[in-house]
């Protein structure tokens, strides 16, 4: 419309109005102060600005001082009409704080929330405010006012924050909270490197599990110089002496995220008594999470339960899977034949194929392709994908290519451009004699743009069908972008794209790495056993790289990794709409064009 075109902005009045010139700069100080009751906020604001200039050069205030102090404390008065009057005493400088330290205790809570934020621009408090402060944080029933001694928390003195910290953590009603776990968690996380036994006891003590997970996980992360895991040391002790279950699995998820990435960790002193005793818990989601970090940890235990829920076809599915993905994160190279074992099981072949990347053997290709006619349309794209992780193994894939033993379009265009990233002028010689050119010339890609202009008249796409191309987008586009709520969030949401404009869906269609966001472009990475992954990082730590894929999440070591390049491309792929018929063309661009 024209207005997103020009960015005008229309200011619509009735009649001709009056424009009187106001100079509040001649009005003296205490009509200033009257000004503060003004309906209209702009004389408030330029009122205060002019009594900030004068109490700035030393003009004498203190009779104006006095009126607003005594307007800002009387409890009788508007609370919008006292806040703008503390705000303008505030600024005037030479603050006495009783007032402040009165007001925290005022019957509303916008009041308390100002005394607050304004007390917490001294960043070394009084301990009288110290200790309102935490009578607050424990007792105060407005989150709003919590909110506000969170902020002010993070702009004390670290040994000041211990008491006021377990005073927040201690709500649990703030659990589901947009704000205040995590402003708490901001202000405790700097406490680790102060006191690491104190900072492990607030996690028993906190009533938040979001906080209790953070402080687990922030412990793990600690390793001291020599490479011992201190902090998950002590924060094992702590696991160790509650008996709360919620508690044990908050620090166990904690401590979880901590080591993602890590293929082994030692085991904390006590650890044999304390996984039995976890192990025993009533709540499955402890003793899931215990087996996770016992695997972690190489305790055998864990590694022979694992085994045997795979090859225990009775077990849930479920669990199968997750003890799949569980032991092939540790990174054990023994692994190829119970992997093996499970491609002719549907419920577990998908998960043991995406293993199978990552353990790496020598009879795994022949094997994937020999079941490859029995899979499913989406367990084949994670053979593919597979295949296509280890250069010997596309190889091999190509062979079978050739041999239409794997039908060529199965193979998307993103997974086309994998195999493009090996840098092998023999592999992307053969890529190009069954696919044609990898890269296209800005040339061509126009000539295509134009080409499909034509075909995509009005007229033919008044006899498209826009459900046959919702069913052409779920298949092509909405692993990665999300439309009307539907499909992934890898790419962006094309809900409020220019989607209704043809040259705006195709140029972003045939040519998208034209413009390409720094959030968008590809990575490649090549791991120390042969891989090349390509995707988006969507995490990082110190331990782990996470790479979002085409198809899934990926967590990799940084010691695992030998090479990292950024790709100037995008993750979308070019080459999408040939693999496509004129009819599914057709009924896409319908699709992606309704409203």
């Amino acid at each position: 419309n024209t207005h997103r075109e020009t960015g005008r902005i229309y200011k619509i009045s009735y009649g001709n109005p009056a424009h009187e010139p106001v100079n509040l700069a001649r009005l003296d100080a205490n009509v200033l102060v009257d000004l503060h009751q003004h309906a209209n906020e702009w004389y408030v604001r330029h009122a205060r600005r002019l009594l900030q200039e004068r109490a700035a050069r030393g003009d004498d205030l203190n009779e104006s001082r006095q009126r607003l102090r005594e307007v800002a404390a009387d409890v009788t008065q508007p609370v919008p009409l006292r806040l703008r009057h503390l705000w303008t005493w505030y600024s005037l400088g030479d603050v006495e704080p009783q007032l402040l330290v009165d007001l925290m205790s005022d019957e509303n809570l916008h009041v308390r929330r100002w005394a607050i934020r304004l007390l917490a621009n001294d960043r070394n408090p009084r301990a009288d405010v110290l200790a309102k402060w935490n009578s607050l944080a424990q007792s105060d029933a407005a989150p709003q006012v919590r909110l506000e001694l969170a902020s002010a928390l993070q702009r004390m003195p670290l040994t000041d924050r211990w008491e006021i910290a377990q005073s927040l953590a201690g709500h649990v009603e703030d659990a589901h909270d947009a704000n205040l776990p995590l402003m708490v968690w901001y202000a405790i996380e700097p406490l680790v490197n102060l006191d690491l036994d104190h900072f492990c006891r607030l996690a028993i003590a906190a009533k938040i599990p979001r906080i209790r997970q953070h402080i687990a996980r922030r412990a793990a992360e600690l390793v001291d110089g020599r490479d011992e895991f201190v902090g998950f040391n002590r924060i094992a002790e702590q696991l160790a002496r509650t008996d709360r279950d919620d508690v044990r699995h908050d620090l166990l998820q904690g401590i979880l995220s901590g080591f993602l990435g890590r293929r082994q960790v030692a085991a904390p002193p006590g650890w044999p008594e304390l996984y039995a005793t976890l192990a025993q818990s009533n709540d499955t989601q402890v003793r899931e999470a215990a087996l996770s970090l016992a695997l972690l940890l190489k305790d055998p235990r864990a590694t022979a339960e694992l085994r045997r829920r795979i090859a225990d076809r009775d077990t849930h599915a479920d669990l199968r899977n997750r003890a799949i993905e569980a032991l092939v994160a540790t990174g054990a190279r023994d692994l190829a034949d119970l992997l093996q074992s499970q491609l002719s099981d549907p419920l577990t072949q998908a998960a043991a194929i995406r293993g199978l990347a990552q353990v790496g053997s020598d009879n795994t290709p022949s094997l994937l392709l020999s079941h490859y006619h029995t899979f499913s349309a989406e367990v084949k794209q994670a053979a593919i994908q597979t295949m296509t992780s280890r250069l010997d193994w596309a190889r091999v894939l190509l062979d079978a290519v050739q041999q239409d033993r794997v039908v060529k379009s199965d193979l998307t265009a993103f997974t086309i451009r994998q195999l493009s990233s090996f840098h092998d002028e023999q592999l992307t010689a053969r890529v190009e004699k069954l696919w044609g050119g990898v890269r296209e010339t800005p040339a061509d890609r126009r000539r295509l743009i134009e080409l499909y202009k034509r075909r995509l008249s009005p007229a033919n796409l008044e006899i498209a069908d826009a459900a046959a191309g919702r069913t052409v987008f779920q298949k092509t586009c909405a692993n990665c972008h999300r439309l009307f709520g539907e499909g992934g969030s890898i790419g962006p949401d094309i809900t409020g794209s220019q989607r209704q404009s043809l040259d705006y869906l195709l140029e972003n269609l045939i040519d998208p790495n034209a413009i390409v966001p720094n959030d968008y472009r590809m990575v490649v990475l090549e791991t120390a056993d042969g891989r090349v992954l390509t995707g988006l990082v969507v995490d990082e730590t110190d331990a782990a790289v996470t790479l979002q894929t085409a198809t899934e999440k990926v967590v990799v070591p940084s010691d695992e990794i030998e090479e990292r390049s950024l790709s100037p491309l995008s993750m979308m792929p070019e080459g999408q709409l040939q693999t496509l018929t004129e009819v599914e063309i057709r009924d896409l661009i319908k699709y992606l064009m309704s409203r």
